[in-house]
């Protein structure tokens, strides 16, 4: 009975041979243990503040609002109709510029008669565009609106003219939209509600413009299509929201009220007076209850045109009527003092409205509530969204898992290494079609079916063909090394980069700089746009079809990029690598010498060319031929290390130069080691 080997001996030989045994065996080693590096500490680096970084989403304040031109008549004296609410005619008409409103103006006012006791005003702006230009918060060299939420900093691109018509309509990931005639119909309601005591029969006239405003009111709109968790962030950050709402659009009544009640002094300058304020609104507070006239039509309206809003107006209309007029005579004071009869100019009116509209928070949050639209919402489940970016990593785990059970041997003697590399090839994308239906099926039951049969075929379609590309990137890095296992640790970093920089969880710009650069040779990020495109475009029905499928197309044509380069390089070493497997070496050298050796001509063809032409005993007798001038070249290298340490020796009388010498001299020529676990070509 033989004797079992002590356990230590056992732990001895396992170091030796699968650490200690050679240079590339202690590199493994190393490699091995920097992985939970690679995968924790850059993973966590990566997303590490994303948040931080929020500025950088493409924002918008999409203003279509373009300036009326608002022509009307007031006295030159007297204490009535000296304002736009009050003035006796009022034209609108359309304009390209200012003096075309002002020529308008002049041609209307000639045509009505009035005689001298009147004369013309003419307005020519949007109040949504003096709303934004007047916030402090607006930077006119960047057109742009920066405002911090507690840590985050948010960047709104303002958009209007022909700068709000831009392409494609997801360029800016979230949108405030402001309609087409915001201006002109909100000061016709106004006028409306000015004069409704005196005029009932101007009620079709309000509704048609109470109609219009609801139905064209400003919307908050994003999407998942570019990123969901990014989509996730817009839509749920009620920083964001509530930055659009108190930052910006509340400032909006301040020109728009002064230029409602603005008179013209003897000098020609306009001011206001706070009289008219009171008179107005508190005959607005009056009519606006929801018991009277004017609140009945405003719910009967929101009732049909924005049913979900109803109990919010309602508690508005009757909140302003029952603390309205405390809230006027609040705003009043604080704007005009207790003189209500004093001029008030535009800087002085302008710096009080903005100190008075920061404390308006609560009555903000149920007047100026925005609609909020996400497109593909019917989709938003975390399943779906961060599911494309699971689908994106299993399918590549797939692929990787396959390296592991189709080792890189080459099983039919005297294979080239192009029918070796196409061989392996092609049954790993076998593999792949097998994998990628059984995960389709399982996707299809999961839920995914919910984006209808032309929305997840497409998607199918989608998961195919990228899966496809993955097998061909992962076997070209696999075969590329002489070692396979080294092509294994690449795959290995190239998935954590594409976990990192990929698009699947955050976009890479909200990243380091480093992950946001490199996110343009992840295939990742290619993959997942294509996915939202399909599930967040195409299967939602909203948008462009056109759009969709140019971004598919050009997300496709950048991931077939990948082939022809990972093929030409991985072929080319492969072919190497098959060639010292077959024949010893590498060397074009050696080759023609051991062909010489065979009598074969080897000036005038190539070595590939020779080497494919040769027959199965020539092959053989090549490899002995090769083998030999291996072993003369090993001995002679031996050789001169040994007379380099014999002379150490003699000068030093060192024994450590006598061990290395016996050593050398015992070490025999054994050709290329065979690896055991058959996952390298040699």
């Amino acid at each position: 009975m033989k004797n079992k080997p002590k356990f230590f001996i056992v732990l001895k030989t396992e170091f030796k041979e699968k650490i200690y045994k050679n240079r590339s065996q202690i590199i493994k080693f190393l490699i091995i243990c920097f992985i939970p590096f690679l995968y924790g500490f850059i993973c966590s680096w990566a997303f590490w503040d994303p948040l931080a970084s929020v500025s950088n989403i493409p924002l918008a304040i999409v203003n279509k609002d373009d300036a009326p031109c608002i022509n009307y008549v007031v006295k030159k004296s007297g204490p009535d109709e000296q304002n736009l609410l009050t003035s006796p005619n009022i034209n609108y008409s359309k304009a390209e510029s200012a003096n075309g409103c002002q020529s308008n103006g002049k041609q209307w006012f000639a045509g009505l008669g009035l005689g001298e006791d009147y004369q013309l005003q003419t307005r020519f702006e949007s109040m949504i565009d003096l709303a934004i230009k007047n916030n402090d918060l607006y930077n006119p060299t960047t057109e742009s609106l920066q405002i911090e939420q507690g840590e985050m900093k948010i960047n709104l691109q303002y958009l209007a003219n022909e700068k709000a018509n831009f392409s494609p309509n997801d360029k800016y990931w979230g949108q405030l939209n402001i309609s087409s005639g915001y201006t002109e119909h909100t000061f016709k309601m106004l006028r409306l509600l000015e004069h409704f005591k005196d005029e009932p029969s101007g009620t079709d006239s309000l509704k048609a413009e109470l109609q219009f405003l609801i139905n064209n009111k400003p919307d908050f709109w994003t999407t998942y299509k570019q990123n969901f968790l990014a989509g996730q962030v817009l839509y749920t950050f009620t920083q964001i929201k509530t930055a659009l709402v108190h930052d910006t659009l509340p400032t909006i009544l301040a020109p728009s009220l002064f230029w409602l009640f603005a008179k013209l002094d003897d000098q020609g300058h306009y001011y206001i007076q706070g009289k008219d304020f009171e008179n107005y609104l508190f005959n607005v507070v009056d009519i606006l209850n929801p018991n009277r006239d004017v609140g009945k039509i405003i719910l009967d309206l929101t009732d049909i045109f924005a049913p979900d809003l109803y109990d919010t107006v309602k508690d508005v209309l009757t909140f302003v009527s029952t603390q309205g007029q405390a809230i006027v005579t609040s705003y009043l004071k604080e704007i005009f003092g207790t003189n209500l009869d004093a001029h008030i100019a535009w800087n002085e009116y302008n710096t009080k409205m903005k100190e008075s509209i920061s404390s308006w928070n609560d009555l903000n949050q149920g007047i100026f509530e925005i609609p909020t639209h996400i497109q593909g919402y019917q989709f938003g489940k975390y399943g779906i969204g961060l599911g494309e970016f699971f689908i994106v990593i299993a399918m590549w785990v797939g692929v990787l898992m396959q390296t592991f059970i189709f080792d890189r041997t080459a099983r039919t003697k005297f294979s080239t290494g192009t029918q070796h590399y196409f061989s392996k090839l092609i049954l790993m994308l076998a593999t792949t079609v097998i994998q990628t239906v059984i995960l389709g099926i399982s996707l299809a039951i999961l839920g995914f079916s919910a984006l209808g049969w032309g929305g997840f075929l497409a998607l199918f379609a989608w998961l195919m063909f990228s899966s496809l590309i993955f097998t061909v990137i992962e076997h070209a890095i696999w075969f590329a090394p002489k070692d396979g296992d080294v092509g294994k640790f690449i795959i290995v970093l190239y998935l954590i980069l594409n976990l990192t920089a990929g698009w699947g969880t955050f976009p890479s710009f909200l990243q380091a700089d480093f992950f946001n650069t490199l996110s343009v040779i992840t295939p990742f990020k290619y993959v997942v746009h294509g996915m939202g495109d399909i599930i967040y475009g195409v299967s939602t029905g909203e948008g462009n079809l056109w759009q969709y499928q140019t971004e598919i197309l050009i997300n496709s044509g950048i991931l077939l990029i990948w082939i022809p380069v990972l093929i030409i390089i991985s072929l080319g070493l492969t072919a190497l690598w098959r060639r010292e497997e077959l024949f010893g070496t590498i060397s074009n050298k050696k080759i023609k010498t051991g062909l010489e050796k065979l009598n074969i001509e080897t000036k005038h063809y190539g070595t590939n060319y020779l080497l494919n032409n040769l027959t199965a005993q020539e092959s053989g007798m090549l490899e002995k031929n090769v083998w030999q001038l291996n072993e003369e070249e090993f001995n002679k290298k031996n050789e001169e290390k040994i007379n380099h340490l014999l002379v150490k020796y003699n000068e030093t009388n060192k024994q450590k130069y006598h061990k290395q010498i016996e050593k050398l001299k015992t070490k025999k020529f054994v050709g290329i080691e065979q690896n055991e676990d058959r996952d390298s070509i040699l």
